[in-house]
C-alpha cells in the first residue's frame, strides 16, 4: 500500500497531496491539519513507524544498522 502524507493548507505545494492520492491505487492519504510544510522532518518517528514494521524499530524510532 503506497502512502501519502500531506499538509492540509501548505502553500508551497497547494492540493498535489489530495491530486496525487486520487490518482495512486491502494492509496493510503493521511492530511496534516496545522501543520508546516517541513511537517516531516519534525515527526520523522511517526512517518518511519508507520513505514517499517515495529519489530524492525530500535527505541528511537529508527531501524538499527
Amino acid at each position: 500500500m503506497e502512502r501519502i502524507w500531506s499538509i492540509e493548507e501548505d502553500q508551497l505545494v497547494g492540493n498535489m497531496g489530495r491530486y496525487l492520492a486520487k490518482k495512486t491505487p491502494n492509496c493510503k492519504a493521511i492530511f496534516i491539519p496545522n501543520g508546516e510544510h517541513l511537517w516531516v522532518m519534525e515527526n520523522m518517528k511517526e512517518v518511519v513507524s508507520n513505514l517499517v514494521p515495529p519489530n524492525e524499530l530500535n527505541d528511537k524510532g529508527t531501524k538499527p544498522t
